[in-house]
Formats: structure tokens, sequence, C-alpha cells
């Protein structure tokens, strides 16, 4: 994906961000993956990225591909010893935090490393992207403009199928499927992350960022897949005068999401499923009938116990804390003002809205068995 702006004030109805990394995620499948450990357990396919702790491997790579989208966009570098993916852009600190948030509720994303100016992994990064890109005069433009950003994320390559593109269209309506996307769709309600399932928001999701993965590439078996999230954010909201309150109407559908999943009991869909079922048909040309998304809201059950069993406001403080201080050098303060996006009055809130509901959660989750 190409990030983008997301002021704190945005509106609920937002276009997609297309995701780059889905469209790759094909290009370093070469030989069959080791067995995968259960889902969320941070595998990610490892042997197909290359090392985030090592420079010296990045100088190694031999190919250079670029997304089309925005004025830098996004890179994949293949090196000898994996891939790993490059993206600037003014959402560095919402992503970071995004990943931080997920691995602390088990769920698979790429991990994320920080580069910055005045570090000698950024001048490593940017030679060897210049030197691949010489042949092609959009590239070098594209590496350019991101050699002006202070700012650049290095991130795990995730290889595996995007949703929409999957070996057997029939695991588009496996139970374990839909249940971990559910549990993906609790984290992206935390974070307000609407690109990816639309369950709360007015729009049409972006089911190209869930990448699912088998732990033999060459057999497609829903019992064992893993479901993958990649380019989250968090979006974060506040209420602007007496008529402009985005984020009472967000904690709004929050609770009416919640209580209709209690209501139902898992045994009836709740009347957002009916926008769920529209974004399947458009990025997928998969038809769910009614009944098939029952296991997402399962997973959705399952996702919200764990957001108000595991997150915290002092986790949130913290993570903001510990991002905050992360890059030695903030020029024109732009660090900063990525970090004053992440309000901890909007995690709060939403939290305490979650939260209001751990009891009956949990006795739902424990009632559907997930």
């Amino acid at each position: 994906a190409v990030p983008h702006h997301i002021f704190a004030t945005a509106p609920l109805c937002l276009q997609p961000r297309l995701s780059f990394e889905s469209h790759l995620s094909l290009q370093l499948r070469q030989q069959p993956s080791p067995p995968l450990q259960l889902p969320h357990t941070m595998m990610l396919h490892p042997e197909r990225s290359a090392p985030l702790d090592d420079p010296k491997v990045w100088a190694t790579a031999s190919s250079l591909k670029v997304s089309d989208e925005g004025s830098s966009g996004a890179f994949l570098l293949v090196t000898e010893q994996g891939g790993i993916v490059v993206k600037g852009g003014m959402q560095v600190a919402q992503e970071m935090f995004a990943q931080l948030v997920a691995e602390k509720l088990r769920l698979p994303v790429p991990r994320i490393r920080l580069v910055s100016y005045g570090d000698e992994a950024l001048v490593t990064l940017q030679d060897r992207m210049g030197l691949l890109a010489m042949g092609s005069n959009a590239q070098r433009d594209k590496v350019r403009r991101l050699s002006d950003r202070p700012f650049v994320m290095v991130m795990q390559f995730v290889d595996g199928f995007p949703l929409g593109g999957l070996p057997n269209p029939a695991l588009l309506k496996h139970p374990n499927l839909l249940r971990q996307m559910g549990r993906f769709s609790a984290l992206d309600i935390v974070l307000n992350n609407w690109d990816r399932v639309p369950v709360i928001w007015n729009n049409e999701g972006n089911l190209m960022n869930i990448l699912v993965q088998f732990p033999d590439n060459q057999n497609a078996v829903g019992d064992t897949l893993v479901v993958a999230g990649i380019d989250q954010a968090a979006t974060c909201l506040k209420d602007v005068t007496e008529t402009a309150k985005p984020l009472t109407m967000y904690l709004d559908k929050i609770d009416n999401l919640i209580t209709g999943l209690l209501e139902c009991r898992g045994v009836k869909e709740v009347p957002e499923m009916d926008q769920v079922r529209v974004s399947f048909a458009n990025w997928t040309g998969v038809s769910m009938e009614a009944g098939d998304l029952l296991p997402y809201q399962q997973g959705l059950v399952a996702g919200l116990r764990d957001v108000a069993t595991t997150l915290s406001v002092p986790f949130i403080n913290e993570m903001i804390a510990s991002l905050s201080s992360l890059p030695p050098t903030d020029v024109d303060n732009i660090w900063k003002s990525m970090i004053d996006l992440l309000r901890p009055e909007f995690f709060e809130a939403v939290l305490s809205r979650i939260g209001a509901h751990k009891d009956a959660l949990t006795a739902l989750a424990a009632e559907l068995g997930v």
C-alpha cells in the first residue's frame, strides 16, 4: 500500500489503499515451505524474508520491484536471503504502532524496522536501490523521492496468496479462514483501520490486505491455513464540535456491533454482515450466502474478547512512548507530528467501550468454542 495522510477528523467513508505486497506475494515462491506452526505464532514464512537486522544482506539485493501507486510508492528488494519491503510516507509511526498492537494480540503481521536520517543502514539501502533502479527512469524517480524522506520502514516480506487469488476459491468459505479474518477485524476496530474488512466502515473494504499461507504451498488445505494481515495502520478520531462528532459516531458503531453479536449468539448474522458480504463479492467474485459468515462472526467475538482481556491503556501509552523515542534525530519534528496523531484518548475511549462487554464477550466466546 502507499501510505497517505489520514487526518483525525477524516470521515468514515473512505477509499481503499491499494496493497502492493499482496500483488508481489508470488515473487519468491520457488520452493515448498516447511510446515508452519499453529496460527497466530508470527511465523509468516521467515525463510522468504531477508533479515531486518543485517543491512549487509540488503546490499546483496539483485532485483527491485516498485509499486505504481503514489509519489514514492513501496518497493520489494529481493536479496540472496529473501525479500524485504521498503516504504516511506507519513504513516510510518501509525503502521509501526499497529504492528505492536497486533503482536500483543498474537496476530501474524510483518515485523518492521525503522531506518532514519543519519543511520548507516539507510545509506546502504538507498545506495543499493539507486543502483538497481538505474535502468528505469520511473524507478529512479521513485527511489529519489524515497531518499528525501527522513524515515523509512524496512518490513518483513510476507509470502502468501491474496484473498482474491487463492488456488482453491472454495477456501474463501472455510471456517478457519473466516474465523482468523474475524480476529483481524477486532484489531482493526481498535485501530480504526478501515482498509480491510468493512464491518463497521462505510466503504468497500480492501481484502487485498489479507494474505493466506499454507504449511505446504502445493497442498492448499483449509484446516491448516494461516491468515496474515498487511498494511494496517492506526487512524485516531476526535470530536470536533457539538455537531461534528466522528469519535462519538465511531464508538456508537462499536456498541451496535457488539450488542448485535451478543444478541445473535453465533446462530444468526448481525446486520453488519451485509456490507461484509458485498465486499467479498467485489474483491473475490464469490457470493457469501446467508449463514456463510457466521464463522467470521465467531472470530470477531474471539478477537473482541482478546482485546477486552489483553489490551490496556497503560500498554497503549507504553507503546506510544517507545515509538516516540525511536529515531535519534527528528528533522523538522516530522516524527513528532506522526506520533501526535496516535491519540491516547482515542484508544482509551475504544478500549473502554469494548471492555464494558468483557464478561459477556468472554462467556459468548466460551459458548461458541472460540
